[in-house]
């Protein structure tokens, strides 16, 4: 093993959004396993271009970690605006002794496998510290057969980022919240950007912090949870988990969002649209949309995606002004500002900003995902294969095709153009 390992601290390797996820998934489905899979959306043979050695040694690191009493001491004074706790005793006392589940990790036929299998609330911490790894190890090898120092790369990386903080700085009520840990260059300079960042927008209200749970914790703020508190493995699992009939499978959604209200209303309210299609998410969403916050878009053509957001606020009569639009999709500062000017008096909106914030040294990026991709519960034995259809069809993904053709009947699936997925 390195004699520095990657991470030191589980949290360092953790979106805010998979411990609003556990504690819903412990909370309503303690008895479910799933298993997560890796997907590199990308045309390169990664085990070519990364240690595979050194993989292996930064996923046992991982399993070796467990939360120290200080990280749930922090995670326990976590509110929302409502003045509740976020986490109880019910998430808090096994977060104490969690170990992630193993990882197994191999080269299959030129394609970078990684898959891990547990009970649904302890699986899923295993997505962000797994992509956020792969991710380093993929560019520290570029990085070397790229010639450069690393002083040269940080040179040509602070250039990139003191352009874009020049840029926003002429966008004063643009709202923007670091998403990058999943695909970070590396977990320093993750660090040393976002003390950049801190340091020139800390006195404004538009820089609303990190979905990194670490990086909250050293800054003594909250984590970013306005800007996203879920993610697709909820709608995903759910409607495997109903899938028995057409009807069972259609009526997931409402499910989903009634349980996660039930959970955390009226603190934790933006959903996420696009899992199975934004349109028919929002047929379902009718009768829960005056009380939720807002949306988030991950997929499709944001500015389409938001006019149809606006248009289905609009037509049930409720104030936009009270209402959000989170963008978090492939976000730079020039797409930022553009979709910030064209909605600026039309709804809020706000941004998160990922790969391109923290993972922009002059290295082409690469496009991975780590999803649930079956899952059962606990007395059965056969998989229930999930879907995601997404409002790019290039982000589309299911291993049964059946399945996908399935979910697309049911939900009234719209076929929408495919757009590159650069991120």
């Amino acid at each position: 093993m390195n004699d520095k390992p990657f991470y030191t601290h589980l949290t360092q390797g953790w979106d805010f959004y998979k411990l609003t996820m556990a504690r819903y998934h412990l909370h309503y489905y303690p008895n479910v396993i799933v298993g997560f899979g890796f997907t590199n959306r990308s045309q390169i043979q990664l085990p070519y271009h990364l240690d595979m050695g050194r993989l292996q040694e930064e996923l046992a690191n991982l399993r070796s970690l467990q939360m120290t009493p200080g990280e749930v001491q922090y995670l326990s004074g976590l509110c929302g605006k409502s003045s509740k706790n976020l986490f109880d005793d019910e998430i808090l006392n096994p977060l104490g002794t969690l170990q992630l589940p193993e990882i197994h990790a191999e080269n299959w036929h030129g394609y970078l496998r990684i898959e891990a299998e547990d009970t649904w609330w302890r699986a899923t911490f295993t997505e962000t510290p797994v992509l956020s790894i792969v991710n380093q190890l993929y560019f520290e090898q570029l990085a070397k057969e790229s010639g450069k120092t690393k002083a040269e790369i940080y040179e040509e990386g602070l250039r990139r980022l003191g352009m874009k903080i020049r840029r926003l700085q002429e966008w004063p009520s643009l709202k923007f919240s670091d998403f990058g840990t999943r695909r970070h260059f590396s977990w320093e300079w993750q660090q040393l950007v976002y003390s950049i960042l801190w340091d020139a927008f800390s006195q404004e209200e538009r820089f609303l912090g990190t979905s990194n749970v670490w990086l909250a914790m050293q800054y003594a703020q909250h984590p970013a949870y306005s800007s996203g508190t879920e993610a697709h493995e909820r709608y995903m699992v759910i409607a495997a988990l109903n899938d028995d009939t057409d009807k069972q499978l259609r009526g997931s959604v409402k499910i989903a969002l009634q349980q996660w209200e039930d959970l955390y209303g009226p603190d934790l309210l933006v959903a996420l649209s696009d899992t199975f299609g934004t349109e028919s998410f929002l047929e379902d969403f009718e009768e829960f949309a005056e009380r939720w916050s807002g949306l988030r878009l991950d997929s499709g053509e944001p500015a389409d995606r938001g006019k149809l957001i606006v248009a289905f606020y609009q037509r049930l009569k409720l104030d936009l002004m009270w209402k959000t639009i989170v963008f978090g999709d492939g976000n730079t500062d020039h797409t930022m500002t553009e979709l910030f000017y064209q909605f600026q008096n039309r709804i809020w909106t706000v941004f998160g900003w990922g790969t391109n914030l923290m993972n922009d040294m002059g290295f082409k990026p690469i496009s991975i995902v780590m999803k649930a991709i079956w899952c059962r519960w606990d007395h059965e034995t056969r998989k229930r294969w999930t879907v995601k259809l997404s409002d790019n069809p290039l982000k589309a993904m299911s291993e049964s095709p059946e399945a996908i053709e399935r979910y697309k009947r049911v939900f009234n699936y719209q076929e929408k153009p495919a757009i590159p997925v650069i991120y």
